[in-house]
């Protein structure tokens, strides 16, 4: 046929052209299958021509754009270019994308030839030239348009009802009864077709059950269909498939089975040792959502960001499960920050399919070649899943620490209604813990005073402080000194202070808030927050300067420890990489640390104390802001109460074995060593090499998984005393045990057992100082595991307690609870 005066002529290269310069066609609309009398879509009938053979080379992705021409954009296909427009929206003959495409000249036609396209059919080709004739009408995506009406022509006036299953005998059969099926008849008859006739009622019968359950009916089930006479038999056993029990929730799962799927549900970790894990409570809402008639913009709310709710309830934070259900890895050797970015890449990518329809991967790397996604798009929405607070490498044991791998507890409606009775128990128990007599108050009392004033502060003065990486330092009436300018990312600040006395056995470091800093907190960062690798202490005497002596800290304690890592306070106690974090950013007010000497320090005649501030950590500028520094004494019988303050748990190997006896026997290394090395590497190339590797997974007092198989693993940390004792641990295994402490073999248990609390007591040696405790556990088979509890030494002061030993004055929030 004739189209806007151009006519297709050609065979081979062969074609006339008309005054215009374009091909013309011959074959008609008809013999191409196209309806005469409804307006051609874009999104239905033109751009997957368009995306198919076009955006490759004229498509969104800017790094592939041929002659600078985008046929996906109405604006770019239709604005002006030196030849013509690509598109003149009613001219098809104006159009210089039409005339690419109807030419047989190999050099000139649209896709080339060496593209690897196919070309346009005669069929494509009619499609394009119809609809530039018609407008060239564009539309957004669907993906990105809400529903309306208003975007779909209407459909032609529908005659009378007429049959289908269920349908009135009466009613004609040439129409069906229900209006969905009327718009499928409506357009069944636009193409020529027509229905075929009405299935018997049996096979209706299992149709609809696969249809909506999933699973054919039982016989008992058709017996019944078959057997109910009274007209409407099927629209009933339909309500009985969508509103009653059992058939509710099979349909809900029936439907919620694709969901899951594009959703990435699964009951293991996916990769690596690909555990199990405990998926299904959102699982389980999925289906409940379906079985419900959940509306969809609440069901898509909820799990997108139902945590976020205002008042979220469980059932809501359940539902943002499905953020969660990305694979996770456990892999020793892989990179955390790595895996961070594949989650929330995954996250992005999923969000995409499930909620909008679109491939978002491909913009991972560049702009979407075929559909409205830049690489900026992709990066956006992944910036915002990149906030998420978990680690890049989980555990993959169910019972994981909460403080780092997110979970949370999802009761029923009776152990919920059996925690309110139990909640509300506890509160009263509580009421009556706190409630205090005369005769407590008079106790503690006693107690308090036995520790009040038994740590001494020594009159001090700052002489001087510098700053290696060059900050400003300068002394305040307090005796602080506050850091300005220059802020390196790595930075050691040095302080000096004078003072006459002699026998001091303890070093306070207080860490002041300030205005100064940001948001008033502690550190120098830009979220306040600080972290110290180190502290180092010298003392010089002030009469022989040549006399200087090392003072060996060796305990220490804080009123703040960062929970979501390795950010003991004993990591600054020596400088191997690890930190001590404050949780600057997250909590306000000072913070204060306590370190002891295993050695009194001072010279007679008066003492210069260099105290090195070591701030070198992957935390660039995590110096703190405002310090004061000031030495004390600590009598002996104190000093003996200190209970041990121990570091964080660590993990090597498992170093594999032939069996158990070569697993006891064997010396890999971690046995013989007087201090945690973190860096430290063990094995060989051969069998396997391990280093320790941070394990917040091993919990106090808790039964953990270790690796299965006939192996040695390592389960070790440090345990720090000002002045030598023991101290006893509780220990369990799976399945036998050897305890080292700083390199010497203190218990061995060779036995086959299920690992349990407490199986074994052990006292354990203490040197002053740093004491490398280390667990071998000798596993002959299956599942490993390991259990410790510390167990209280008698006449220890508790941890919290020590800052009723403090003077009145000491920065901090707990010191400052005390006082």
């Amino acid at each position: 046929m004739v189209v806007s005066g151009l006519m297709w002529v050609g065979h081979g290269v062969s074609h006339s052209r008309t005054g215009s310069g374009g091909p013309r066609v011959v074959a008609s609309a008809a013999t191409l299958g196209l309806p005469p009398d409804e307006p051609l879509r874009y999104g239905r009938d033109v751009r997957p021509i368009l995306s198919d053979r076009c955006f490759l080379c004229h498509g969104p992705d800017r790094a592939k754009q041929q002659a600078g021409l985008r046929l996906d954009s109405f604006e770019a296909a239709t604005a002006a270019r030196p030849r013509g427009a690509a598109i003149v929206p009613g001219d098809p003959a104006a159009s210089l994308a039409v005339r690419r495409l109807l030419t047989r000249d190999p050099d000139a036609v649209m896709p080339p030839p060496v593209s690897g396209k196919h070309a346009l059919t005669d069929a494509e080709r009619a499609t394009v030239v119809r609809w530039i004739r018609e407008g060239a009408r564009y539309e957004p995506h669907w993906a990105f348009e809400a529903p309306r009406v208003a975007a779909f022509p209407a459909f032609p006036a529908l005659p009378a009802s007429g049959g289908g299953p269920g349908a009135s005998p009466a009613a004609g059969a040439d129409m069906p009864a229900r209006q969905v099926d009327r718009f499928v008849h409506a357009r069944l008859a636009t193409a020529g077709v027509a229905p075929g006739p009405e299935a018997d009622a049996a096979t209706l019968c299992r149709r609809v059950f696969i249809d909506l359950t999933g699973l054919p009916p039982t016989p008992e089930e058709l017996d019944a269909f078959l057997a109910d006479p009274v007209p409407g038999a099927y629209e009933r056993l339909v309500d009985r498939l969508l509103g009653t029990e059992p058939y509710a929730t099979r349909y809900a799962e029936r439907m919620a089975t694709p969901w899951l799927d594009v959703a990435r549900y699964a009951d293991t970790s996916g990769i690596h040792m690909d555990a199990g894990r405990q998926m299904w409570a959102w699982r389980d809402w999925v289906i409940e959502a379906f079985r419900t008639n959940m509306p969809y913009d609440r069901f898509v709310v909820e799990q997108v960001a139902g945590d976020l709710i205002p008042g979220a309830t469980v059932s809501q934070r359940v539902a943002s499960g499905f953020n969660r259900a990305h694979v996770t890895s456990d892999e020793g050797g892989a990179i955390s920050e790595e895996y961070l970015l594949e989650y929330a890449a995954d996250r992005t990518h999923t969000v995409g399919a499930a909620f909008l329809g679109l491939t978002m991967n491909c913009a991972r790397c560049h702009d979407h070649k075929f559909d409205p996604v830049t690489q900026e798009d992709f990066y956006s929405l992944l910036a915002f899943f990149n906030s998420n607070e978990e680690p890049g490498i989980y555990s993959q044991v169910p019972d994981a620490n909460r403080a780092f791998e997110p979970s949370m507890d999802v009761p029923t409606p009776a152990h919920a209604e059996r925690t309110g009775v139990l909640r509300a128990a506890a509160e009263k128990a509580r009421a009556d813990r706190d409630r205090v007599d005369d005769s407590e108050r008079a106790a503690f009392e006693e107690f308090a005073a036995s520790l009040r004033g038994g740590i001494a502060w020594v009159p001090s003065t700052v002489v001087r402080a510098a700053s290696e990486g060059g900050a400003t330092l300068v002394p305040q009436v307090d005796g602080s000194v506050l850091a300005s300018g220059t802020n390196p990312d790595d930075d050691v600040h040095e302080l000096v202070l004078r003072t006459d006395g002699t026998g001091m056995r303890a070093v306070l470091l207080e860490a002041m808030a300030d205005a100064s800093l940001a948001g008033g907190r502690v550190g120098r960062a830009d979220n306040g927050n600080a972290v110290l690798d180190a502290i180092e202490v010298e003392a010089v005497s002030v009469a022989d300067p040549s006399r200087r002596a090392r003072v060996p800290l060796a305990w220490a304690w804080a009123d703040v420890e960062q929970a979501n890592g390795d950010f003991r306070v004993t990591n600054a106690l020596q400088a191997d990489g690890r930190v001590w974090a404050v949780d600057g950013h997250a909590r306000p007010g000072g913070r204060t640390a306590l370190f002891v000497a295993s050695e009194p320090f001072g010279f007679e005649g008066g003492t210069e104390l260099h105290v090195r501030l070591i701030a070198r950590s992957p935390y660039a500028r995590h110096v703190f802001g405002r310090v004061r520094v000031r030495p004390g004494t600590v009598p002996d019988a104190l000093l003996a109460r200190m209970p041990p303050a121990s570091g964080s748990w660590y993990i090597c190997g498992p170093f594999p074995a032939s069996g158990g006896e070569e697993a006891y026997g064997t010396r890999y290394g971690p046995e013989t060593r007087s201090r945690l090395d973190v860096a430290e590497r063990f094995g060989s190339r051969a069998t396997g090499e391990f280093e320790w590797r941070y394990a917040p997974g091993v919990l106090e007092a808790t039964p953990v998984r270790l690796a299965e198989g006939v192996d040695a693993e390592f389960v070790a940390r440090e345990a720090w005393v000002p002045v030598a004792g023991s101290t006893e641990l509780s220990l369990g295994s799976d399945d036998g045990m050897q305890v080292f402490v700083n390199g010497t073999l203190v218990h061995e248990r060779r036995i086959d057992r299920a690992v349990a609390p407490d199986q074994e007591r052990v006292t354990v040696p203490l040197e002053a100082g740093a004491n490398a405790i280390v667990c071998k556990v000798v596993n002959t088979g299956g599942q490993g595991g390991f259990y410790h509890r510390e167990l209280d030494r008698p006449g220890d002061v508790a941890r919290d307690a020590l800052v009723l030993a403090m003077p009145a004055g000491t920065a901090g929030p707990e010191a400052e609870a005390a006082a």
